[in-house]
This record gives structure tokens, C-alpha cells and sequence, in this order.
């Protein structure tokens, strides 16, 4: 009877100290999409502030559909450093780019023509913010853009999205924009197509390093003719996390985000 005892006793233990050790060495699933949603919001607007003065600057001029009406452009081109400012006010609706509303100010100051290379401009932001939903987000944006060759850029980018007074994501990159359809049809914003690549880095909201990557044959695409980022993979390295690829597959307000093999979809219309 002692040694029946003895050996369901040793069978408890076993089956307990299994049990403790699938529990420790189960891990935690990582649904994290914070970082995924913020990084959308400084990439997808670099591209939106790119599109508009680069197409300001390319004709010196507003074409008729453009811009709404409460947005102020003033055009400084006898300078040698020529300018343009964007004035969105106090709040400004740009259904015509992409149905956000935005407020404060873009600036580009450039010299050389905008074709030839080795052309040099600057954007600044001055209060500049950008809506999500009912919320207003500020960008403080400083890109540096130069000709490469024939509708094709380098952008070199530092951009800090700020969630709050306090808590900010910071974002420096180098960029390459292709302009591959519609420049020669100034007056039709809607056929426009541009091309990204490129790396870049930062810290999240948790002053944690993190990485970016777009490569050339997975370029993001920006089809003016839709108000989202129609095609491209963007890879996000987040410190002591894994990997986001962030996968844009259609002219809609969704994006899948892969964690580890999970497919999570990322809602445009809903980001915080």
C-alpha cells in the first residue's frame, strides 16, 4: 500500500511540475499595434506634404482643385531662395487630397529648377497639425529634398508626431520619391502615382529604439486618385519586440499588420 502511495504521490508532483513549466514557458502574444498606427500617421503625411509643395513648386501656381478655399498660399519666386507657404489656419478641410483637415503652416523654400539635378529644397512646419478622426495631432516636420535625376528625389526626414504634451515618436530618414505617372497634367490631381523606399529610425512612445525599412521592388505607393496608400510593405524593428510588417494591399481604409505570423488589420478610419 506505502509504495502504491509513494508512486501516485511521485505522479502528482510530475504532473504538477509539468504543468508549471508549459505555464513559464508560455509567452505573452504580442498584439501591440501602437507603433504600427503611429508610424502610418508620419509616413502616409511625409508623403501627403511632399505631393502638395513639390506639385506647388513644380508650376508656381494652384491648380483650380487643389487646395480648399480656406487654405492661404502665398508664392515668393523673384528671391533667390524662392518660397511657398501653405496657410491652413485654424482648422481647414482638404477633401481634395485626402479628406483630412489640417491647421497651421507648411513652408518650402527652394533654389535651382525643380527638373534639373541637384535642384535643393527645405519643408518646415510651423503649428502645423493633421485630424485623425475627432482628434488633432501635431507634426513638427524639417525635410530636406533634392533632385536626383528626372522626377526623382531624395528626402532626407526628421518628423516628430507629438500624441500629447508629453508623449511623442520621433522619426529620422532618408527617402527615395519617384514620380512615375502624371506630371504632365498639372490641372488633374487625380492621376498622380509616386513611389517610396527607403530606412530610417526613431524612438515609440516609450522612448524605445526602433527601425524602418521600405525596399525599392516593395515600394509604397501613393495613387492620388485614392485618399489611402494603395501598395507597399513597410518593416518596423521595434527594441526587445518583433518585427511589424505593415502590408498596404488596396485602394481602402486597411492595412494588414504581421506579428510573428498573426495578421491583425489596422483601420485608417479608427487610428487613435
Amino acid at each position: 500500500m506505502k509504495g502504491y502511495l509513494f508512486i501516485v504521490f511521485t505522479l502528482i508532483l510530475f504532473a504538477l511540475s509539468s504543468c508549471n513549466k508549459d505555464k513559464n514557458n508560455t509567452k505573452e502574444v504580442d498584439t501591440d499595434l501602437t507603433l504600427a498606427k503611429d508610424f502610418h500617421k508620419i509616413k502616409e503625411e511625409a508623403f501627403r506634404i511632399f505631393y502638395m509643395l513639390e506639385h506647388l513648386e513644380q508650376y508656381n501656381k494652384v491648380p483650380s482643385s487643389a487646395f480648399p478655399a480656406c487654405a492661404s498660399i502665398t508664392f515668393d519666386t523673384l528671391s533667390t531662395n524662392k518660397k511657398i507657404i501653405i496657410d491652413f489656419g485654424n482648422g481647414c478641410k482638404c477633401e481634395s487630397i485626402d479628406g483630412k483637415s489640417r491647421k497651421g503652416k507648411l513652408e518650402i523654400e527652394w533654389q535651382g529648377n525643380y527638373f534639373q539635378e541637384n535642384g535643393t529644397r527645405t519643408i518646415k512646419s510651423t503649428s502645423y497639425f493633421v485630424s485623425y478622426g475627432s482628434n488633432y495631432y501635431q507634426f513638427s516636420v524639417d525635410m530636406t529634398v533634392s533632385t536626383v535625376s528626372y522626377l526623382q528625389f531624395l528626402s532626407t526626414e526628421n518628423i516628430t508626431l507629438h500624441k500629447s504634451t508629453v508623449d511623442k515618436i520621433t522619426h529620422t530618414a532618408s527617402y527615395t520619391y519617384k514620380w512615375e505617372k502624371g506630371k504632365d497634367t498639372y490641372n488633374d490631381l487625380y492621376d498622380d502615382v509616386i513611389h517610396v523606399h527607403g530606412n530610417g529610425n526613431g524612438k515609440n512612445l516609450d522612448n524605445k529604439n526602433y527601425t524602418s525599412s521600405i525596399a525599392a521592388n516593395e515600394a509604397i505607393v501613393l495613387d492620388t486618385g485614392c485618399k489611402w496608400l494603395i501598395k507597399g510593405i513597410l518593416y518596423l524593428n521595434p527594441e526587445n519586440k518583433n518585427q511589424r510588417k505593415i502590408d498596404y494591399t488596396t485602394c481602402d481604409s486597411y492595412a494588414n499588420v504581421d506579428i510573428q505570423g498573426r495578421i491583425y488589420s489596422m483601420n485608417f478610419m479608427t487610428l487613435d
